[in-house]
């Protein structure tokens, strides 16, 4: 009798163990999220330091000129930084759990973010054509980056509408694809001027945001069901 005592407490044990091991699965995606959120928050504050520490201060080698220049690329590296924090924390307000496809997104994105201080300490030095060209693709990569962020966050949940979902996602990537193919062009010739282009688009996306995915998907739904009607 005291055997089967110990293997029923022992099937329980292993019950209660492989619910629990049920539960911790389908809360890991939720809390993966909200660690992901701090993490970005930690990465994107280590950014905007080391951009701070690379400003040179006036010096015999450094003359007061430069280093107001210095800081004038500072503040519109930092405005780039801050608006795709801005922005990437919107996006993670739209959806609820962060599976393996988002962390690997986030981590790209946070990977080619972190270029930023290494081409911003380039534009400081020498504002060449080409070192605006590779801040210019550092910006357009990290662009689209956010929008497959935004892509694998939702891509499970328009399963009946996946085609205004992808129409909707494609239409952003070209939007900025194009815009920054113009400002990388722009940065052949004029570099100073791309620079300063470069300095509007986050003014533009925080002040004026674009339309959101997800009222394109619920206007398209609206005229699908107009049409059925």
């Amino acid at each position: 009798m005291k055997i089967i005592k110990e293997d029923i407490k022992e099937i329980y044990s292993k019950e209660d163990v492989a619910k629990r091991m049920d539960r911790a699965r389908s809360e890991m995606p939720l809390k993966t999220k909200n660690h992901l959120e701090t993490f970005n928050d930690g990465i994107l504050a280590i950014l905007i330091t080391i951009m701070v520490l690379e400003i040179p201060v006036p010096s015999a080698n450094v003359s007061y000129q430069m280093f107001i220049r210095s800081i004038f690329v500072f503040l519109v590296s930092f405005f780039v930084v801050a608006n795709f924090w801005y922005g990437l924390h919107r996006e993670f307000l739209t959806f609820d759990k962060a599976d393996h496809w988002v962390i690997i997104s986030d981590f790209v994105f946070l990977a080619v973010l972190s270029l930023i201080p290494v081409t911003t300490k380039w534009i400081i030095s020498n504002r060449s054509s080409l070192a605006v060209i590779n801040y210019g693709v550092v910006y357009m990569i990290s662009t689209v980056m956010m929008h497959v962020i935004m892509f694998c966050g939702h891509r499970t949940h328009f399963k009946a509408y996946r085609a205004y979902f992808v129409r909707a996602m494609l239409t952003n990537f070209i939007i900025v694809i194009l815009i920054n193919a113009v400002l990388i062009a722009i940065a052949v010739y004029r570099p100073r001027l791309a620079f300063y282009l470069y300095l509007a688009l986050p003014i533009i996306s925080f002040f004026a945001p674009g339309p959101k995915i997800s009222s394109f998907i619920v206007k398209n739904m609206r005229k699908k069901k107009h049409r059925r009607d």
